[in-house]
């Protein structure tokens, strides 16, 4: 698609006076320049979400969906408010993706069942051994053959497109967004203990990522800290987008086997003394 390498970000541009003329005029010629100035968040969002998507699903269906959305911003958009447009328009970007994702129907129960076995079963395998365990040691215990592993690994990175459906304008707590919803102002005025303990889930996710497998250590904080794109991460790592997709979903699995197993007061290969004992459970 065209409009997706020319979707960059210019610096140079005057969006003030863009938006106040827009405002004003309703031109559509303002209209489609805006549209054109803004095409950077659609590919990046498109980038984010595809990381989560099999090898098959193209990049530009995404990019078609999220333009729409993008259009319907646009449209709505308040200049006004004085909130700026990027925090308006990505969560309707990424929802216009996540619509088109569900009317394609690519949610079936089966999925949902082979990604509960498969983080049952790795963290069952970090429980005996005490360590991470391998591809090879996980297929064993799920009966499975190693191609039937990955293909279920690449069919279990569509679970993860409900971490991205949440009402999150800014991604600076990092993981914590994929393991529970972040709590508002409101919640942590009215309650210190539930925000200190949410301050104390993402210290387990932060310890947890130092005793992961490297390569899924690095895709994550990559991914969620630095929040680099599906091909900046695999050009860092010099492998394919297709491979980055399955690292990345095989540590999202141990990763949430491994809070859920610390918040249930399980011990496990990652837990470090007591200091979570009095954690209340989490939805993972």
């Amino acid at each position: 698609m065209n409009l997706l390498k020319r979707a960059k970000k210019n610096k140079d541009t005057d969006f003030d006076s863009l938006w106040k003329d827009f405002e004003q005029t309703k031109s559509k010629k303002i209209r489609e320049k805006l549209i054109m100035e803004y095409l950077h968040l659609v590919k990046y969002s498109a980038g984010r979400i595809a990381i989560t998507l099999p090898s098959y699903i193209e990049l530009d269906d995404l990019f078609a969906a999220g333009l729409l959305g993008l259009i319907q911003a646009v449209e709505k958009y308040d200049f006004g408010r004085k909130i700026k447009f990027e925090t308006y328009a990505t969560p309707r970007i990424r929802g216009a993706m996540l619509d088109e994702l569900r009317n394609q129907d690519w949610f079936p129960r089966s999925i949902r069942h082979k990604e509960k076995r498969t983080r049952a079963v790795m963290s069952k395998l970090e429980t005996m051994l005490g360590r991470n365990p391998t591809d090879a040691e996980t297929a064993e215990e799920l009966n499975i053959s190693m191609e039937e592993y990955y293909k279920w690994i690449d069919e279990i990175a569509l679970t993860n497109l409900v971490s991205l459906d949440k009402n999150i304008a800014s991604n600076s707590e990092g993981l914590y967004s994929i393991i529970s919803e972040l709590p508002n102002e409101k919640t942590i005025a009215n309650n210190p203990y539930k925000a200190l303990e949410e301050k104390e889930l993402l210290n387990i996710i932060k310890e947890t990522l130092n005793d992961m497998p490297e390569k899924e250590s690095i895709v994550l904080t990559l991914y969620y800290y630095e929040e680099m794109t599906l091909k900046e991460i695999g050009m860092v790592m010099e492998v394919s987008e297709s491979r980055i997709c399955q690292i990345h979903t095989k540590a999202l699995l141990r990763l949430k086997g491994r809070i859920a197993r610390i918040l249930k007061g399980v011990p496990g290969a990652t837990t470090k003394g007591s200091i979570y004992k009095n954690l209340r459970p989490h939805r993972i």
